[in-house]
């Protein structure tokens, strides 16, 4: 009776997701063993928030398998047209608060289209395809102080990286939340933490050793591999970014130097240039022993 309503209301739903090759583009609900399909872009805040409200979890279906994937290893990879996501992390320390209000809050201020999985009353973490349209860290941070505004919260989001869509999610999204652990406990008044901020916190708790290979390939990627650009960062940080010593202790020119820093910093978005991303660098290089 639910769904037929609901078919009524939205006349182009869809029976199935072998229908359309965008199936991310639909809230997907599964309700006495019928499935349907609404586009998300039809859809306001508050009428996903009632529809939400109306369907347990368990019978959202994108909110389900994800969320199956995602915290129970028995859970195959959900069905997506997304070739890569990010996983931004977020808690609320807030006790009075709805669910519901959260997230019309937050579909009313980005333009992307998200998934959100709760963990419990107050942490969970919000699923985003790669196009052109992701927000930065610096983009993110003025998005959350307005839903902390609007919803009168403390709400921390931590920015992953982008991973290809496969079986190696689960395991990406386990890191990040040790990472997102790490960033609440030593920035608990930071909007926006990512990777490179908690490093230094993690190599303390002398947890960078176990899984340095993950941490190396997030950071520094196929950069890793290359030791003259390596080498060259890595005395580029020691001389205090001193251009001029670095060109000379390494006999090249200064033009040179400059080509390999700014090759680093586009393929790994740490600006070696700052403090705060010279610093993780610089340790995972001597992780790496390089």
């Amino acid at each position: 009776m639910l769904l037929e309503k609901l078919k009524q209301k939205y006349p182009e739903c869809l029976d199935s997701r072998a229908q359309t090759q965008l199936p991310e583009k639909y809230l997907w609900i599964e309700y006495s063993g019928e499935h349907l399909g609404i586009l998300r872009q039809d859809l306001s805040a508050q009428e996903i928030s009632l529809i939400e409200a109306l369907f347990s979890d368990e019978t959202l279906d994108d909110k389900s398998e994800w969320g199956n994937f995602l915290l129970r290893n028995s859970s195959s990879l959900p069905l997506t047209n997304w070739k890569h996501v990010r996983f931004i992390h977020f808690r609320i320390t807030q006790a009075d608060f709805s669910r519901s209000d959260f997230e019309e809050a937050f579909l009313a201020v980005s333009p992307l289209e998200t998934i959100i999985i709760w963990e419990n009353s107050e942490s969970g973490v919000l699923i985003e395809g790669m196009n052109n349209e992701n927000a930065d860290k610096a983009e993110l941070t003025p998005i959350v102080r307005t839903l902390e505004s609007d919803l009168y919260v403390h709400i921390h989001f931590y920015l992953g990286y982008f991973h290809e869509v496969n079986n190696g999610l689960r395991h990406h999204y386990q890191m990040e939340k040790t990472c997102f652990t790490a960033a609440v406990s030593h920035f608990p008044d930071t909007a926006v933490s990512d990777l490179p901020m908690v490093i230094p916190y993690i190599f303390l708790d002398g947890r960078l050793t176990d899984k340095i290979d993950w941490y190396t390939d997030e950071l520094l990627g196929e950069m890793k591999d290359n030791d003259e650009v390596i080498h060259t960062v890595k005395t580029y940080i020691e001389t205090s970014s001193n251009a001029s010593l670095t060109a000379k202790k390494l006999y090249i020119h200064r033009n040179s130097l400059q080509y390999r820093i700014d090759r680093f910093i586009e393929k790994t978005g740490l600006d070696i240039r700052t403090f705060h991303h010279a610093l993780p660098a610089y340790l995972l290089l001597l992780k790496l022993g390089k």
